[in-house]
Order: structure tokens, then C-alpha cells, then sequence
């Protein structure tokens, strides 16, 4: 006769899911562990990389990252690294200078110094070196050495520092052949009024969140400055005093959204999804605090600016504004049919968007983008408002039709006295698009082709007052596309 199994006890059960519990436990830990010790391992191994590698091994080094190592010095092993093109020290609190065997690094193009507060002054063999990408952001440099500038550096990043005056000829001069130059976020009260005119090849421009009274008339007159920012300083927060034309547009907490749980784009600025607000869909932009291009309360007051009616001059438009813990903007939402018109440009292309270069555009697309951009820069720069940012990479397109919308605003600032001058280095933007657009049209449309080249250099002439005014602009566009 069989015999029926009596039932577990439910305290036995209880004990046996409880040390299942504790051997996953413990498995986990172990793994956990070996995992961690694995981990320490090689980030050992990273940092001390120069002390336990050969002069052969360290001469076929291309890319070194230091980065996070803790460390007080780099060894003068480094001179080996002959073959070095990029090294990354940032975030060692205790590093306060450079090794001048640096200098031996022949090859080396890209350092970065970043978050390195010990580092109170540029260290002066960077001077000796051939390095043209230089970052040392959120540091505590005051002022700046002109022999500690690499010579050739075309991309420097000084962001989030204490720096409190960049006016001295012998800097400009060793900073003529620099492209991009990022100083928002420090003490800056007197730039450029001694050497400015020699920066002859400077495109992009940072100086938000400084102390700036005055912009020097050297700087509206560099004949390829193009994107430029220089909200948060004090002459541009006077302007905002003074602007009473601005749309008074509600502000909202921001639990008056209910998210729907999609991600509609990010850039430097804030992320944007998809939220619900007073029974509609709308897009939300929640703002950093701070990024390199200015502040959040900076953009909120531009948004605030554009209100409403910029989505039909073809602008992102604000239909209110989110200023509680969390500081944003509630806005229509765009097509959904549309796409980054280009890549951003990376370090290495430092300035120029990236775009694919199998795409060909027929004249219609063309036309509309060009006819779209140039309705969007004048309607802002109608309310007084400089984009600062103005490139493809901030455009979204539909790419059948060629229909676009100005996004963006991180980099933007009210014009206040500089009105026409900030207008013709935003005109030398939407020339820079022209010739984009020009290279990728339809290899059949010659003659339209030859006109719209014409109109690139009118926008890009290097005699700032000689380049036509965005009303000027579509004027010539209506008889190009008759």
C-alpha cells in the first residue's frame, strides 16, 4: 500500500526558501567580489601603466587615459611616448602640474586636463608641445601664462574655471590660430581690448557667465567669428531688465505633467520627452543647470521670449515655462516625420557638422530648407534674440520635403545693443548652411548650383558690415528660387 507523503511543515519550507535565499546570497558575493577585485585589478594596471611597462612598450602607446588615478605627478616615463596623440589626466584632485618630459610626446594632439583643482596655472611645457585639442575644465586657473599656450592648439576648453581677465596682446597672439574657445563659466571682467584683432581664424565663441560690462568692437569684427554666446554676463542681464515686449507665458509645477514615457531627443542643454499637460501631448525640455553654452534661467527667459508663435516661423515655440526644483520648458511637439538634419562636429572636426556624404538634396529641398532657416533666424533675431548656436546639427528636417524647425536655444542671448552686429555673425551661419546645402545638391542643377555659392560668400564675406541682413537674404532668395 502506498503511503501518502505528509505535508512539509510550513516553518521547514519557510527554512528552506530562506537558505536558498542565503547560498544566492552568498554566490552573488562571491561573484560580486571577483568581479570588484578583477575590476581594481586592471584599473591598477591603467594608472600604473607608465611604472610597469618597458620603454618599447610605452613607445607604442597611441591613446593613455589616467584619468580618476589619484595620482600626485606623472612619471617621466612618459618621454618614451613618442608615439602618444592623446592623454587624459583628468579628475586627479592632487595633480598640480605636467611633467616637462612632455615634451618629448612629439605626436601628442589631444590632452585633457579636466577637474584637476591642484592645477592652479596652465603648466608651462604645454607651451613646448604640439598639441592642438586642450580641455582643462571645472579647474582653478586664474589667469593664463602666454608660454604655457601650445603654439598650434586650435580647440581649448577652459570652461568652469576662476579666470579674471583675458587682456593681454602677447595671449591673443599665441591664440591666432584657434578655432574654438570655450571660457563660459568663469570671472572674466575685461577680455580682448588689447590683441583681439589677431584671432583671425577664431569660428566659436563661449563667454557666458562671466563679468563682462562690455563686448569689445574688436570681437563683432572677426572675420569668422559664428557662433558666439555671451548671456549671463551683466550687459546682457541689463538687457533682460529692460526688454518689455516679452510674452508673459504661464509657469507650471512640474506636477501638473503626467509622463508618457518617451524620449524625443537630448542635447548639451536638457533632455526632451513626451508628457501629457491639460489633456494634450506636449514635448518637455528639462534644463541642466549649467552647461558651456550658459545658464538655465538664461534659456528659460529666451523660451519665454519666443513664446507661442514659434513654431509657425518655423522656431521651436513655448507654450509655458516649468521654473520649480526642476526648471524647463512645455512646447508643442514637432512632426514626428522629422530627423537631425546633421551629426554634431567632435573634437576632431571641431567646428563643422557632420553630415553624410551620400545624401544627395534636389532643388525643391533645398530651397525649403534654406527658405525655412532663413524665416526662423529672421523671426528671432525680429524679437531681438541672437541663436548663438545656429548649425544642422540643431535643425530637425523632414527629409522628403526638406521643411525644417530651429531647436535649441542653450547658446542664445538677447541682443540688446549689439542687434546688427550679432545679426551679421548669425548671417555668416546661414551662409556656412548655403555652401553645406550647395556641395550636396543634385550634381544636375548647375546653374542653381553657381547662384546659391554666390549667396554662401555674400553670408560669409570676411568684411563683417559688407554681408546682407536676413530680410536682405530673402529677398535674394526669391528671385534664386523664381
Amino acid at each position: 500500500m502506498l503511503r501518502r507523503r505528509q505535508p512539509r511543515p510550513p516553518c521547514a519550507t519557510f527554512k528552506i526558501i530562506l537558505g536558498a535565499i542565503f547560498i544566492s546570497i552568498f554566490f552573488y558575493m562571491i561573484s560580486y567580489q571577483n568581479d570588484f577585485d578583477q575590476l581594481h585589478t586592471t584599473e591598477k594596471i591603467r594608472c600604473s601603466i607608465l611604472e610597469g611597462s618597458s620603454e618599447d612598450e610605452i613607445s607604442q602607446l597611441e591613446d593613455l587615459n589616467l584619468k580618476d588615478c589619484n595620482l600626485r605627478s606623472i612619471s617621466s616615463k612618459i618621454q618614451h611616448a613618442t608615439n602618444l596623440r592623446k592623454l587624459d589626466v583628468s579628475g586627479n584632485k592632487y595633480l598640480s602640474t605636467l611633467p616637462e618630459e612632455l615634451s618629448f610626446c612629439t605626436k601628442l594632439d589631444i590632452l585633457f586636463a579636466s577637474s584637476c583643482p591642484s592645477m592652479k596655472q596652465l603648466p608651462q611645457v604645454l607651451g613646448r608641445t604640439n598639441i592642438t585639442r586642450l580641455g582643462l575644465r571645472s579647474g582653478s586657473l586664474t589667469s593664463i601664462d602666454p608660454n604655457s599656450i601650445p603654439p598650434n592648439v586650435v580647440h581649448l576648453i577652459l570652461t568652469n574655471n576662476q579666470i579674471k581677465e583675458i587682456d593681454n596682446d602677447e595671449i591673443f597672439l599665441k591664440l591666432q590660430n584657434v578655432r574654438k574657445l570655450m571660457l563660459s563659466h568663469n570671472n572674466i571682467s575685461k577680455f580682448g581690448s588689447k590683441g583681439l584683432e589677431h584671432m583671425k581664424s577664431l569660428e566659436l565663441l563661449r563667454l557666458a557667465g562671466n563679468d563682462l560690462n562690455d563686448i569689445p568692437s574688436q570681437l563683432w569684427d572677426l572675420p569668422k567669428l559664428t557662433w558666439l554666446t555671451i548671456s549671463g554676463n551683466p550687459v546682457i542681464n541689463e538687457v533682460k531688465v529692460q526688454n518689455k515686449d516679452v510674452e508673459n507665458l504661464p509657469s507650471i509645477p512640474f506636477n501638473d505633467l503626467s509622463p508618457l514615457g518617451k524620449n524625443l531627443g537630448e542635447g548639451a542643454s536638457g533632455k526632451v520627452s513626451l508628457y501629457k499637460w491639460n489633456g494634450k501631448e506636449v514635448a518637455v525640455k528639462i534644463i541642466h543647470g549649467v552647461t558651456s553654452d550658459g545658464k538655465a534661467e538664461d534659456e528659460l527667459a529666451i523660451y519665454n521670449t519666443v513664446g507661442s508663435s514659434g513654431v509657425e516661423n518655423r522656431v521651436v515655440g513655448c507654450l509655458a515655462l516649468l521654473d520649480d526644483k526642476k526648471k524647463g520648458i512645455i512646447m508643442e511637439p514637432l512632426p514626428k516625420n522629422l530627423d537631425d538634419f546633421a551629426l554634431p562636429p567632435t573634437i576632431e572636426e571641431v567646428t563643422a557638422d557632420r553630415w553624410d556624404k551620400k545624401e544627395v538634396f534636389n532643388a525643391s529641398f533645398v530651397q525649403n530648407a534654406l527658405t525655412d532657416a532663413v524665416s526662423a533666424l529672421h523671426f528671432l533675431h525680429s524679437r531681438g534674440i541672437s541663436h548663438g548656436d545656429f548649425y544642422a546639427h540643431n535643425i530637425k528636417v523632414d527629409r522628403r520635403t526638406g521643411r525644417l524647425y530651429l531647436l535649441d536655444f542653450g547658446a542664445s542671448y538677447l541682443k540688446g545693443p549689439y542687434s546688427l552686429k550679432a545679426e551679421m555673425i548669425e548671417v555668416r551661419a546661414y551662409g556656412i548652411l548655403v555652401d553645406e546645402l550647395t556641395t550636396l545638391l543634385d550634381s544636375k542643377e548647375g546653374e542653381l548650383r553657381s547662384k546659391l555659392k554666390k549667396l554662401s560668400l555674400e553670408c560669409t564675406n570676411p568684411i563683417v558690415n559688407a554681408r546682407p541682413t536676413f530680410s536682405d537674404i530673402r529677398s535674394k532668395l526669391d528671385v534664386i528660387f523664381i
